[in-house]
């Protein structure tokens, strides 16, 4: 069972509460994936704040901002029940913390990999051996974005080309590429984004000289990109 409904305040069914997405598993890649109606999780706060451990709630609590605490717990709670679907996990022993630099991670679990995202309704939440990132954009959304912080002269230009539908959806995509890059290396809003060139939808790090690949979909009126990293030699980076 992914998520322990039935005793919340209301009869929600798993319909209700999540959305339904096809995960990538081949022998390159594996990787889970789940998402949630934030809307569907702030009605029935009470129940699946319980779920939180004392360090989480401390966190959770700390958000004065209501809808950004509705996503921060959405994305927590979509995770811990992906953990326990895929991985075995013990939800009550699960704590999904954050490091110095704002990143998710499990606390004492070094081999699973997370990702968490949200956007409009949507929490989604990725899972994997290997370093992964999510970053999901609403498409009725009018990107906000400064292209001269976030995107390099030959990425404006390319937009520039392209007429406003198209110009729209392509500044979106090579955005969401370049956020689940930056959660790939663990360095989320730290990093200089115009120093990855989003159009081909790979990346290679010159630090730590992981490969990035990514995938797109487009689901629910949503985009989402997932991006992983392989070592430039072709092994699972860790």
């Amino acid at each position: 069972m992914m998520l322990n409904i039935t005793h919340a305040s209301k009869d929600i069914t798993k319909t209700q509460l999540e959305y339904c997405f096809t995960e990538e598993t081949n022998e390159l890649c594996s990787y889970f994936l789940k998402a949630v109606k934030i809307e569907v999780i702030a009605k029935n706060l009470e129940f699946y704040v319980s779920q939180l451990s004392n360090r989480e709630n401390e966190l959770f609590s700390s958000y004065r901002n209501q809808k950004r605490k509705m996503e921060w717990l959405a994305g927590r709670i979509a995770l811990k029940a992906l953990l326990k679907e895929k991985f075995s996990t013990n939800n009550e022993a699960v704590e999904i913390l954050k490091n110095p630099l704002g990143a998710p991670y499990i606390n004492n679990n070094d081999k699973i990999w997370i990702s968490i995202s949200h956007s409009h309704n949507m929490a989604i939440v990725a899972a994997a051996l290997y370093p992964i990132g999510i970053d999901v954009e609403y498409l009725e959304s009018q990107p906000r974005l400064s292209h001269q912080l976030f995107f390099n002269s030959e990425e404006t230009a390319f937009f520039d080309t392209l007429k406003d539908d198209q110009k729209k959806f392509s500044i979106i995509k090579s955005w969401t590429f370049k956020e689940a890059v930056s959660k790939v290396l663990g360095l989320g809003g730290k990093m200089n984004f115009k120093h990855i060139f989003s159009l081909k939808g790979q990346y290679t790090d010159p630090v730590s000289h992981l490969h990035i690949s990514s995938k797109t979909i487009i689901k629910y009126g949503y985009l989402i990109t997932i991006a992983f990293a392989f070592e430039t030699s072709g092994q699972i980076g860790v």
